[in-house]
């Protein structure tokens, strides 16, 4: 998101600016690491294309990608933290060709899982708020009423903790790059009626969440 990618350069030294297809791209050391920052974009086509280019272009040793989701776990707050044990796209359905939901068709592909060492460091992050290891699901909605039957196959069938846009198909491309990947995510809101009145009310909170996470990881990765 806009506000984390500009927290990010408020805490980046030796900027290099870039802006290739419409991708906002930054250059520089953060926390001592050579890093490279973006703004995705909003929905699994913009994510996947901006990851797909900027693997091929820098080749990372591993990919961190922040941002929000809406809370299916009831344990999960406003404000806490959720780090992807795995993720899955929700909204893809194979089931008329005997493929089973989540699965992309002919490719073996379902749960994408995040890496387990960076997984190890990230839960220890200190914030304010409670951090969780769940499963998260992605599809092009953003969710307002998980109440409603249409949706009850995101707790029974495939068990989600919290709902985003991105995770899955960001994880997807690294994935088949056999890149290294971890999901972060800040609860926004509850994935009910009141998901777009919370949703700016707690930026400020995403974006120390987010720099909490990658503070952690980068200053506590040996790469």
């Amino acid at each position: 998101m806009q506000q984390e990618y500009d927290a990010v350069l408020g805490n980046m030294s030796a900027q290099h600016h870039y802006n290739q297809f419409g991708i906002s791209i930054v250059e520089g050391l953060l926390f001592g690491k050579h890093c490279v920052a973006a703004i995705s974009g909003v929905g699994k086509v913009a994510s996947a294309f901006t990851s797909q280019y900027l693997i091929a272009l820098y080749q990372p040793i591993f990919v961190v990608f922040t941002g929000v989701a809406g809370a299916l776990n009831p344990v999960y707050q406003i404000g806490d933290i959720v780090i992807a044990r795995d993720s899955v796209q929700h909204d893809m359905d194979g089931r008329g060709l005997g493929f089973p939901r989540g699965e992309v068709p002919y490719s073996g592909l379902r749960f994408f899982t995040s890496d387990i060492t960076l997984l190890a460091i990230a839960e220890k992050t200190v914030c304010a708020h409670c951090v969780h290891i769940g499963r998260v699901l992605t599809g092009d909605q953003f969710i307002t009423n998980k109440e409603q039957t249409t949706y009850r196959y995101m707790l029974d069938e495939l068990q989600g903790d919290a709902v985003d846009m991105e995770g899955a198909s960001v994880a997807y491309i690294c994935k088949k790059y056999e890149t290294p990947f971890i999901l972060v995510r800040t609860i926004s809101d509850k994935a009910n009626n009141d998901a777009p009145e919370n949703f700016e009310a707690f930026l400020p909170e995403v974006v120390g969440n987010s720099l909490a996470v990658i503070q952690q990881i980068l200053f506590n990765s040996h790469n």
